[in-house]
C-alpha cells in the first residue's frame, strides 16, 4: 500500500508501513479509527461477575478503562495509571464483543 504525498507541487508515493499492533477499527457510524486497541483483563480462578470492563489505547497513548454504570445507563471512560495494573494482564478484544453504545462512546472519546 503506498500514499500519495505531495510536497512543493511535486507528487510522489511513499509505502505506507504500520506497525503489527495497530489496526484500524471502524466505529459505530461507519468512521475508522487508526491505532484503537480494545482489551479485557484476563480471566482469574474466579468467575467474572457484573458487566464486562473494557480498556482501551490508541497509539502509543495512554490507556482508559471503560465501565458500564447501570443508574446513567451509560459507558463511562477514567484514564489509568499503567502503576495501577499490568499491562500484560490485558487481553485483546474481539471489536464485535464490543457493545454498540461503547463504540459510540468511543467514537466521541477519540475524536481527532
Amino acid at each position: 500500500m503506498t500514499t500519495l504525498y505531495k510536497a512543493r507541487g511535486y507528487n510522489f508515493t511513499r509505502p505506507t508501513v504500520k506497525p503489527a499492533a495497530t489496526s484500524t477499527t471502524e466505529l459505530h457510524g461507519n468512521f475508522k479509527m487508526n491505532g484503537l486497541r480494545m482489551y479485557l483483563r484476563s480471566v482469574g480462578p474466579e468467575p467474572r461477575t457484573g458487566p464486562a470492563v473494557f480498556y482501551s489505547r490508541r497509539g502509543d497513548g495512554p490507556y482508559y478503562q471503560w465501565r458500564y454504570e447501570e443508574k446513567a445507563g451509560q459507558w463511562r471512560g477514567s484514564r489509568v495509571n499503567v502503576s495501577e495494573f499490568a499491562p500484560r494482564e490485558l487481553l485483546m478484544a474481539n471489536w464485535k464483543n464490543v457493545p454498540s453504545a461503547l463504540q459510540a462512546k468511543l467514537g466521541e472519546h477519540y475524536l481527532d
